[in-house]
């Protein structure tokens, strides 16, 4: 099973994880449904995937193929 630590949100517009996110980071849970902007593109709602942190390079890779 895959540690929340082990997770990060990303922006599926622009591959950025800088991100403003309601709940906060600190308080969300897993079943948690989450509000997010991206603080690069300002693209916002609920549509923000979780992966794992080894993997963002890839994600940006694949969002630039686009």
């Amino acid at each position: 099973m895959v540690e929340m630590n082990e997770l990060i949100r990303i922006c599926p517009k622009c591959g950025s994880i800088n991100l403003r996110q309601n709940p906060p980071v600190w308080d969300q849970k897993p079943t948690d449904v989450v509000q997010a902007k991206c603080m690069m593109c300002n693209h916002q709602g609920r549509d923000f995937p979780l992966i794992k942190k080894t993997v963002v390079k890839q994600f940006r890779e694949k969002l630039a193929k686009k």
